[in-house]
């Protein structure tokens, strides 16, 4: 084919041009002039194409071949190809940062990972259970990913919906014993908790050998002083949290009586 003139070629090209994308993708690889005219493609698709069988080819290579099929994932995403609600979850799964954040630069997949029908979802009521089970960023705090959960907080929109699930995370990261990134959470994204103080608590309560981290939640103010968390701490026998949390109680110090029970 590399003796076939260039108006026969673009002929052929232009008339395969209804083939599903993972096909025409392929024709890179016959010779130099169709990997130009594949390359050259833009804006080919407009939801023509079988949404399943891409689907499942994304999520191929979402884990195959991770060190350079970067330009795979953009010749898809610069002809239209809109990523599903499973292909994001295996992008976090499968740590994909760099698909994550060249999907965002395409308006139809930006749409798609900051969902608000599908995701906007306050962290209390029935719905809490759809957000743990499918949530982007619940999943990303299962698979300990900071630089993920970083980056989908990182949008600054109103219409953010993740942020609304920051407190759900903690919850989630408590049952895991994940002191590094609750303690993370708390530093970057405090201002944004719904529970903030009475979250705090929650990790007290709630989290095994945690006293670090109580005694930086006290320290900045992060945690609420009352009778609860003492009476807490000294079951727990966090020693250092107690000596802390009595000095600062003042008059807040309901039942004493009650806490040398708990000592005794």
């Amino acid at each position: 084919m590399d003796n076939l003139p260039d108006e026969l070629l673009n002929n052929i090209f232009n008339n395969l041009l209804d083939q599903e994308p993972n096909k025409i993708y392929l024709l890179r690889g016959i010779n130099k002039k169709f990997k130009f005219l594949v390359d050259s493609t833009e804006n080919n698709y407009n939801n023509n194409y079988n949404e399943i069988r891409i689907s499942n080819v994304i999520n191929y290579l979402l884990y195959k071949d991770k060190s350079w099929n970067i330009k795979t994932f953009n010749w898809l995403f610069k002809n239209n190809i809109k990523l599903t609600f499973n292909n994001i979850s295996n992008i976090i799964r499968n740590n994909r940062l760099d698909v994550l954040k060249l999907s965002v630069k395409y308006p139809n997949n930006s749409e798609v990972i900051y969902n608000n029908d599908r995701y906007n979802i306050l962290s209390f009521g029935d719905n809490v259970r759809l957000v743990r089970d499918n949530s982007p960023l619940i999943i990303a705090g299962i698979n300990n990913n900071k630089d993920i959960i970083d980056f989908l907080l990182s949008n600054k929109s109103l219409k953010n919906p993740f942020i609304r699930q920051i407190d759900i995370l903690v919850n989630v990261l408590i049952d895991l014993n994940n002191k590094e990134l609750i303690k993370h959470l708390f530093v970057s994204y405090y201002d944004k908790m719904i529970g903030k103080q009475l979250t705090g608590l929650k990790v007290l309560k709630n989290m095994s050998n945690c006293e670090d981290l109580i005694l930086y939640l006290l320290e900045d103010r992060k945690i609420c002083i009352n009778n609860d968390v003492l009476l807490t701490s000294i079951t727990k026998n966090y020693t250092k949290v107690c000596l802390i949390a009595y000095d600062n109680i003042g008059d807040r110090l309901l039942i004493p009586n009650e806490h040398i029970h708990k000592i005794l």
